[in-house]
């Protein structure tokens, strides 16, 4: 089997596709989803030992959502962080927006109390202060241009609504090789069993590659948001980001 992916905007390998930008790197990923969707929850469980809803609670307890508040989950995929806010904070109206239609398709079925929409993270399509509370989790390494993405975040949140960022990225301290090599050279191995493993070696690729931690904290910063949580939440590689926009904020 070739390690090459290709469609009608690009073809490239796995590792290379890590390196788009701009609409071809938006199109890669959300072939890539559509692609994958119906498998997704079920690969992501095994590929992760069953840790991504684990992570999610985490997060979630870290990150305080206020009681009735409107939150954005942006990249939504098949809805997990809805699904799982469905049943511990009923009293929060969700909406969730993804490139993917595949993705959405499994979402809406799987939460129909939460709205889901067809949406751009570059481009969202809320007015200004729409939300309490904006989340990405797991998305922000696949966006075709981060800072538009966390500029239209920040947007779309109330002054005083806060954000929380949580995604895999490269492996740092003692656990580095050994993550490094389950990424790298287990993970896609394992994913052969049940799928094709091309978007595996791309997840690897995407989190071993630069460690983009200093970047997104410095984004947040400069948008004139206020960092409360910068840290690691499992495995030295699962890293949450929490940030508060401020009551005068004009962003």
């Amino acid at each position: 089997m070739t390690d090459r992916v290709s469609d009608s905007r690009v073809s490239c390998s796995p590792e290379e596709a890590t390196r788009l930008s701009g609409n071809v790197r938006r199109e890669y990923v959300k072939n890539l989803f559509d692609n994958l969707s119906g498998k997704y929850d079920f690969m992501n469980n095994i590929v992760s030992l069953w840790g991504t809803s684990r992570w999610r609670a985490k997060a979630l307890k870290q990150f305080m959502i206020a009681n009735g508040d409107r939150l954005l989950d942006v990249g939504t995929g098949t809805g997990l962080l809805p699904c799982y806010l469905a049943k511990q904070r009923p009293d929060l109206d969700v909406t969730g927006v993804d490139i993917s239609k595949g993705m959405l398709s499994v979402a809406s079925k799987r939460c129909p109390n939460a709205v889901f929409m067809v949406a751009d993270a570059t481009a969202l399509p809320f007015e200004n202060g729409s939300f309490g509370s904006v989340c990405s989790a797991f998305v922000i390494r696949n966006l075709q241009d981060r800072t538009t993405a966390l500029s239209e975040m920040a947007r779309v949140l109330k002054p005083n609504g806060r954000m929380m960022i949580l995604d895999s990225f490269a492996p740092l301290g003692w656990r580095s090789p050994m993550m490094r090599f389950w990424l790298r050279s287990i993970m896609p191995v394992v994913a052969s069993v049940f799928t094709d493993n091309r978007p595996y070696k791309y997840l690897a690729a995407s989190i071993c590659g630069p460690d983009l931690r200093p970047e997104l904290t410095r984004t947040l910063v400069d948008l004139g948001l206020e960092i409360e949580y910068d840290g690691d939440i499992e495995l030295g590689t699962i890293h949450l980001l929490v940030a508060r926009k401020p009551a005068s904020s004009t962003c």
